[in-house]
């Protein structure tokens, strides 16, 4: 088969695409310029190691549409986003699969820890054997199209095994760190970013729950729920965000951080279960955040691209604007963002 790989620079994708020419497949490699500050030595590196040729892939003007802008938005509006599941979707994948038809290429494949499975005639990703680098929360919005020709070599791999493959033959630097959380923001302030294009945030009240000033906050930009450092304020006790009032330009905090049992989510996205079994309710499995662990609950779909989830748990921290990841055993079969609606704001004052 002729695949196209796409390599970032680090060592899951290039020990993607070593396996694959050891399994005498015709490799070559891609890296996506996502933004200004892409690095693509890494990605150079790799490929004249491997003696394949590389694909440059200018993704900025899709990544600034998709991925910065819906980013600003979000925080504006008191959701906290996830940009790698946008950009997987719709940026990084969305260019190989083109990169992949236009050159007539069979496949394509990247160092991602997961498996793919064909359920009847749909396709779905599935957990790899290395749970501890599972990656299938940050896959779940991946079209049919390119589920059907992706390729994920790393599905049966350990990360540890990997690593010292790669030291051996010479794949990567030996001491290469992983990748930043937000590549496009190296410093780290996601909040001076989001000022520096939309004017500083005017600051606000910190409230207790019975709206007790307890002090002053820089910004809603700057807050997230269950956020218990960089707060500023002086309590008995540790204290947490436990809402984001941006009408009133407050932020509610409380010794506990704020658990739930029911929250709804908009943009379904179905992969191991068909658009056409809605409106249906499943017994399922949802992750609420990409390293929360998996808790049952009971989901019922409509047909409106939503969904109401019922958690057979309350779960800390349930955050509007993340993501929730729904499984049948190790199966994604749907997903969806998670909104701040009338189910989530009922379960948290019955908590209260």
């Amino acid at each position: 088969m002729r695949i196209i790989v796409g390599l970032s620079g680090g060592v899951d994708s290039a020990y993607a695409a070593y396996s694959l020419i050891s399994a005498g497949h015709s490799v070559e490699g891609a890296v996506s310029i996502m933004h200004d500050y892409t690095d693509t030595a890494g990605a150079e590196r790799v490929a004249a190691a491997l003696g394949i040729p590389l694909h440059k892939i200018d993704c900025r003007a899709e990544f600034s549409d998709s991925v910065i802008s819906r980013f600003i938005d979000d925080y504006s509006h008191a959701r906290t986003p996830n940009p790698c599941v946008v950009c997987n979707s719709e940026v990084k994948f969305a260019s190989l699969m083109r990169l992949a038809e236009r050159n007539g290429f069979d496949g394509i494949a990247t160092g991602h820890y997961a498996t793919v499975r064909r359920i009847g005639e749909r396709y779905a990703v599935a957990r790899a054997a290395d749970l501890s680098k599972d990656q299938t929360y940050m896959l779940y919005r991946l079209p049919q199209a390119i589920l059907s020709r992706l390729i994920l070599p790393l599905a049966d791999a350990k990360k540890s095994d990997i690593r010292l493959a790669a030291d051996r033959l010479g794949l990567v630097p030996r001491q290469q760190s992983e990748s930043q959380e937000i590549c496009f923001i190296p410093s780290g302030d996601y909040a001076g970013y989001i000022e520096e294009r939309l004017g500083k945030f005017p600051s606000g009240d910190f409230v207790d729950r019975e709206g007790r000033v307890l002090g002053r906050h820089e910004g809603i930009i700057r807050y997230t729920l269950g956020q218990r450092r960089g707060l500023g304020v002086a309590y008995s006790s540790r204290l947490y965000v436990n809402e984001i009032d941006i009408d009133a330009n407050r932020v509610v905090l409380a010794p506990e951080s704020a658990s739930t049992d029911a929250f709804s989510v908009r943009d379904v996205v179905y992969m191991g279960m068909s658009p056409e079994e809605a409106p249906t309710e499943r017994e399922l499995e949802v992750k609420v955040r990409y390293a929360a662990r998996p808790v049952r609950a009971h989901v019922s779909f409509d047909t409106e691209g939503g969904a109401l989830v019922r958690l057979s748990l309350p779960q800390h921290a349930v955050t509007p604007g993340q993501s929730a990841v729904f499984y049948d055993g190790d199966t994604v079969m749907a997903g969806g963002v998670i909104v701040n609606d009338g189910a989530m704001q009922q379960s948290l004052n019955e908590d209260i």
